[in-house]
């Protein structure tokens, strides 16, 4: 499976979805992760982290959206994305056999 890491771009989120041990995790089970460059940024963690835990960075979201199989995010899938990204084809991130996972808030938010 891919899974796919984008940076989150709500304004005052810096939280990443995937931690570089995260990514180890993933690929000791045999996957392959993407995570879009600058992603871990806003909590400190630099590209470089993900790189030597076996991650492919990528240039973009677009990127993420149009190779993972599941994509990871702490905030739901955002308009503004898709608003960013007019040549993306919205329905590929639904597609049959993949999925998004979104970190849920608690209810009492």
């Amino acid at each position: 499976m891919i899974v796919g890491v984008p940076h989150e771009i709500k304004q005052d989120e810096y939280r990443v979805a995937i931690l570089p041990v995260g990514v180890e995790e993933f690929v000791r089970r045999g996957h392959h992760v993407l995570v879009e460059s600058g992603a871990g940024l806003g909590s400190g963690l630099p590209d470089h982290e993900y790189l030597q835990q076996g991650a492919e960075m990528v240039s973009s979201g677009a990127d993420v959206y149009a190779r993972a199989d599941s994509r990871q995010k702490r905030k739901a899938f955002e308009k503004a994305y898709v608003d960013l990204n007019p040549n993306v084809d919205k329905t590929k991130h639904w597609e049959k056999d993949g999925n998004l996972l979104s970190w849920l808030k608690s209810l009492n938010n």
